[in-house]
């Protein structure tokens, strides 16, 4: 037998929208309850979209400090401080990968280059 959840009843739809018309009774600067919750949530995505990219370019930033220590580290130069070559391969462990955007990455290389991705 399934559970019983209160927001699968009708008691609940009906109370839900008992909600929106009480709501829709108050105004505030000419908007009713309803419209500034939406605007209230509107306003929150932004933001939460902001902090994501901002989290994303200080991840990259950390990515690109990590990876100048790691080359300075292992970079070999000649006499007249010409770059001659690395001593190993960068270290990407401790380094942030954004996977959505890996994907889409990949999936516009394999786009552009005609490859076949259908699994046989």
């Amino acid at each position: 037998m399934s559970e019983y959840k209160f927001e699968n009843t009708t008691g609940h739809y009906l109370l839900k929208q008992y909600e929106r018309a009480i709501k829709d009774c108050f105004e505030y600067e000419g908007k009713t309850l309803t419209e500034w919750e939406t605007v209230s949530e509107a306003q929150e995505r932004k933001e939460a979209a902001k902090r994501a990219k901002e989290e994303l370019a200080a991840a990259k930033a950390r990515n690109i400090e990590l990876y100048r220590e790691q080359a300075t580290e292992m970079s070999q130069f000649n006499e007249h401080g010409h770059f001659t070559g690395m001593t190993g391969e960068f270290d990407r462990s401790n380094a942030t990968i954004d996977e959505d955007a890996q994907y889409r990455n990949e999936m516009r290389f394999a786009v552009c280059t005609n490859m076949d991705l259908e699994e046989e």
